[in-house]
């Protein structure tokens, strides 16, 4: 029998405390996994983790890793049915027989692709903070900081000319604080705040303009 569930990062880590023997691999898309989780998964489910990026202008999925070839952490594979295109600013385009205009599509996604061709996204260009005319990634903020701080289970970086710092756990603010400071200096957060959960949108998603919108 073949079953899709679709499950968040947060019932992902409740997921991982099972055993499922018939399991073949776990397909993970909408966000990234953080390293950590990708490598919990991956040790206690002991199958493929299979990260992909997919878009409703593209119908389904354009990139994946393979399932049966190597799956790098951290990225969203290869392009899958699509032509692709990185301009000088980090924009993805994307361009096919599926995209649902002609020629390229911006995605609004800032991306990179590495030596071996895979696409790592770096977050959505809308999202990226400009302090005194330095534009931040909040996305790669919030992955440094689930993977340095060990006490950080969730977090969300926002904000327009400032850097905010929303996190789930229970490591000191100061910490926090010190480690955007050893990202550089324009990345001190003006407001580090600690909740039980990240608020989400009412599509039940994280939006960053969300919580712009809340915070001010």
């Amino acid at each position: 029998i073949n079953m899709k569930i679709i499950l968040t990062e947060r019932q992902l880590r409740v997921l991982n405390k099972f055993k499922f023997n018939t399991l073949r691999f776990v397909a993970s898309a909408g966000a990234a996994l953080t390293d950590n989780l990708y490598r919990e998964l991956t040790s206690t489910l002991q199958v493929p983790i299979i990260e992909a990026f997919g878009m409703t202008e593209n119908i389904s999925h354009c990139f994946t890793n393979p399932l049966y070839g190597e799956q790098r952490i951290g990225t969203v594979g290869l392009p899958f049915g699509v032509t692709t295109y990185i301009d000088e600013n980090k924009h993805l385009y994307i361009k096919g027989p599926s995209v649902v205009v002609d020629g390229w599509l911006d995605t609004g996604d800032l991306a990179i692709q590495d030596e071996k061709g895979y696409y790592r996204i770096l977050g959505r260009s809308v999202d990226q903070i400009n302090v005194k005319g330095i534009k931040l990634n909040p996305a790669s903020i919030e992955t440094q900081l689930k993977n340095n701080i060990t006490g950080i289970t969730d977090c969300v970086i926002f904000g327009t000319n400032w850097v905010n710092c929303m996190y789930v756990g229970d490591a000191p603010v100061d910490t926090i604080q010190k480690f955007l400071l050893s990202l550089g200096p324009y990345c001190k957060a003006k407001n580090i705040i600690n909740v039980t959960e990240i608020p989400l949108n009412n599509s039940g998603k994280i939006s960053r303009s969300f919580l712009n919108t809340t915070l001010s």
